[in-house]
């Protein structure tokens, strides 16, 4: 084992072998040391501008992904728009052409009867075309039961469209659904003594007015879905006992 003086001078020994080394490599590469430093520090210029050539590239290219994002929300809120401008106007053109086919009297050897005939039918086309616009209202619900079978009065604002049926279990349930914008001015629950049927619920959805028949025996098994009748004023659910 050396001593620490022996240690401590091998080392700087080594040092100033290391230091020769280095000089005789820069001498005989670039014959001077004055052209080593200008060297270097342009290699140090040159990384720093990389590195700025960088990040000006990443800012540019985030600037263009939000004027893009921009752009594309930008078309889609104007593309909504003009689509929803012209679905109006197309329902005011269709109503007003309605307005001015059935403006015109019909006149067959000066038949009076005729003439009112037309005019009513005219004005029903039209008030069905008005109820159709905006949402509809359950205004009232009634249920007439006869044995095994219990039918559902729905009494509506505006004369149901598009209607899906489908059995849930575990209880037995029946839905019914009025597709579209509704709304219900009616009770919520409506409860049923001495029948087959327990209680039927009224529910609000975005897209749908929800009626859930659910049965005393809640283990029935699922029968057939309901005859569904339009009426005047609204819809007729005819529901038959599943556990007869």
């Amino acid at each position: 084992m050396l001593k620490i003086f022996y240690r401590r001078f091998y080392i700087l020994l080594f040092l100033v072998w290391l230091v020769a080394t280095a000089g005789l490599f820069v001498l005989s590469v670039w014959g001077d040391f004055g052209t080593f430093v200008t060297d270097f520090k342009e290699i140090v210029r040159v990384g720093g501008e990389e590195d700025e050539l960088v990040l000006a590239t990443k800012d540019t290219v985030a600037q263009a992904t939000d004027k893009a994002l921009h752009k594309a929300q930008v078309a889609r809120d104007v593309v909504r728009k003009k689509v929803s401008g012209e679905v109006h106007a197309v329902e005011e053109a269709v109503e007003e052409g309605v307005e001015k086919v059935f403006k015109v009297k019909v006149h067959v050897s000066g038949d009076d009867q005729v003439e009112k005939i037309v005019e009513h039918k005219a004005q029903s086309i039209l008030k069905q075309a008005r109820q159709h616009k905006g949402a509809g209202k359950l205004a009232a619900i009634s249920f007439t039961e006869k044995g095994d079978q219990l039918v559902a009065h729905l009494k509506t604002s505006k004369s149901v469209g598009k209607v899906t049926r489908f059995w849930l279990d575990n209880p037995t349930r029946l839905v019914v659904d009025l597709r579209g914008d509704w709304k219900n001015a009616t009770s919520r629950v409506s409860r049923f003594a001495d029948s087959f049927m327990y209680r039927v619920i009224i529910g609000m959805h975005p897209d749908r007015l929800r009626v859930v028949f659910k049965f005393e025996d809640s283990k029935a098994p699922a029968g057939e879905l309901p005859e569904l009748i339009y009426t005047d004023d609204g819809l007729d659910i005819v529901v038959e006992n599943p556990a007869k």
